[in-house]
């Protein structure tokens, strides 16, 4: 797994780790951000959020980091510098997960079924 993805899971886990921290639906996040950068919005200084779009966020299903995710970032007040900080996949872990990259790279849907088994595996390690 390279560094790039590494860093688009690891946004996606604390982007899901500050919603249900603050128990924020992704509905009520994007209202309220919003509403706190209502200003910038009309300027055309940042693009508004929709729930999409923190959805696709917190399950990791972004491409490239973008000034938007930044703002997100910025307003659930996560420090994107702690990625830099810490080993986040030991190295046998990572191998596993290399090899269930490239056993589902050609296909959508077995992508979106190991996103969703991958969820329900960190909600039930959260409990």
């Amino acid at each position: 797994m390279n560094q790039i993805t590494q860093y688009r899971l690891f946004i996606a886990a604390e982007v899901n780790r500050m919603l249900l921290e603050r128990e924020m639906t992704v509905r009520y996040c994007s209202d309220e951000f919003n509403i706190k950068y209502k200003h910038q919005i009309s300027t055309g200084e940042c693009h508004p959020m929709t729930k999409d779009f923190v959805q696709r966020v917190r399950t990791g299903r972004f491409k490239v980091f973008t000034p938007r995710v930044a703002k997100l970032c910025d307003f659930l007040a996560i420090d994107q510098t702690l990625f830099a900080k810490q080993n986040i996949i030991s190295d046998e872990l990572g191998r596993k997960m290399q090899v269930i990259d490239c056993l589902i790279r050609d296909d959508l849907m077995l992508q979106k079924k190991v996103s969703r088994l991958l969820d329900d595996i960190t909600e039930l390690l959260r409990a």
